[in-house]
């Protein structure tokens, strides 16, 4: 009995040992008191007398349920600043406090006292400053998006660890994100998504950008030729480089390699030259935009080849021969949008009856012809296209229009 006993008083103990941690331990104090130092104006169902795992917008860890590691509060109405209580939660891993109303700026160690924070999302706020840098980031960080803020000044090299997947700091135009890229994107050789548009980047984009999914730099100040490396992305399916200062030949760009790309965009540039042949090779292209430019050339055949091309914006291209054009371009059978704008300048506009019936522009809803100085009436075939939803002619005849 007495060997019984002695066993049975070892389970009790170790039962007792057990249950603070199961049944009675509710969260870590310290977190508790960071969370409820926050100054957030919102309704949040955060009280004391409760345990803090169980607060909306928290999430513990999964095999003590003490730590928190899980502040997730978008889209809740929040007001105020994000304090240095924030920093208290040091095994925090996701923080994502995007769609509210926050104020002022960050605190300068936020980065440095979280050494396992995997994801940052303080996108759609009203932050201002600069980003805070760190010169021991945590190696896990693996999403960081500061878009739509105010932020200021240029990005910390120091934030850039490789680990990182998704990096958005779009749209900080007010006071803007400004000064070169600098090669610390290089070592980023896990990024599938870059957006860094809407900003007052400046320089050369840096000739090795890793392998992105999506490569979002539009509405910058960029200057330079494309990157060398860009044809060796190839799972790039969004490429937006639109309203930069990008320079060079663009004839001689190798777009083959690029198979799954789906939109592309780089209106509003210095490139010279025409349009590569290559980039009908690309058949996985639904949104072509390269307007804008100093090329020239005609409309190639190779477009048609392009079958799932829906939305083609070719303005001010300097596009001759519009009789070729459009013959060409009626073959684009799921094409919905065409933007011509400032183009044939002073050709006589097609009157080519084919090109409104059931084989030519079917799809086309939007269709832009404005500046283009057309020396002929607006045809009769523009009146036979079913889903046509908004022709565009200012000044793109320079005759009194009639049908």
């Amino acid at each position: 009995m007495e060997d019984v006993s002695a066993t049975q008083l070892l389970l009790l103990s170790a039962l007792l040992f057990l249950l603070p941690c199961s049944a009675y331990d509710a969260c870590d104090e310290l977190d508790r008191d960071a969370l409820l130092s926050l100054p957030f104006k919102a309704p949040l169902n955060w009280s004391a007398s409760t345990d803090c795992c169980l607060w909306d917008g928290i999430i513990c860890d999964p095999l003590y349920h003490i730590r928190v590691i899980w502040l997730r509060l978008p889209k809740r109405g929040l007001s105020g600043v994000v304090s240095s209580a924030v920093t208290n939660l040091t095994l925090l891993t996701h923080l994502n406090l995007s769609h509210n109303s926050l104020l002022g700026s960050l605190p300068d160690d936020l980065l440095s006292s979280l050494p396992s924070l995997q994801v940052i999302d303080l996108s759609f706020n009203r932050l201002i400053g600069r980003f805070p840098s760190s010169s021991n980031a945590s190696n896990h960080l693996q999403i960081i998006n500061l878009s739509s803020n105010f932020f200021n000044g240029a990005i910390p090299s120091s934030v850039l660890v490789p680990s990182i997947s998704i990096y958005k700091v779009s749209n900080n135009s007010f006071s803007s994100f400004s000064g070169h890229i600098g090669d610390g994107i290089v070592k980023l050789t896990n990024l599938n998504i870059i957006e860094l548009h809407s900003n007052q980047f400046s320089g050369k984009i840096p000739s090795h950008v890793g392998k992105p999914f999506n490569l979002l730099l539009h509405t910058n100040n960029f200057t330079g030729p494309l990157p060398s490396s860009l044809p060796n992305c190839t799972i790039l399916s969004s490429l937006n480089l639109r309203v930069n200062n990008l320079m060079g030949e663009l004839s001689a760009f190798k777009f083959s390699t690029l198979q799954r790309l789906a939109t592309l965009d780089l209106g509003n540039n210095n490139f010279i030259g025409e349009l590569p042949q290559s980039l009908y090779s690309c058949k996985s292209l639904t949104a072509i935009r390269y307007g804008s430019n100093q090329l020239t050339g005609e409309m190639s055949p190779g477009v048609v080849a392009l079958e799932s091309l829906s939305f083609l914006s070719i303005s001010a291209y300097n596009l001759r021969n519009a009789a070729g054009a459009f013959r060409i371009l009626k073959g684009c059978k799921n094409l919905t949008t065409l933007v011509l704008f400032m183009n044939f300048l002073n050709e006589p506009f097609p009157d080519d009856k084919s090109l409104g019936d059931p084989v030519g522009f079917q799809s086309l809803e939007v269709f832009s012809l404005g500046a283009c100085q057309f020396t002929r009436q607006i045809p009769t075939w523009l009146a036979m296209l079913k889903k046509i939803k908004q022709i565009l002619v200012v000044k793109a005849f320079n005759q009194s229009m009639r049908w």
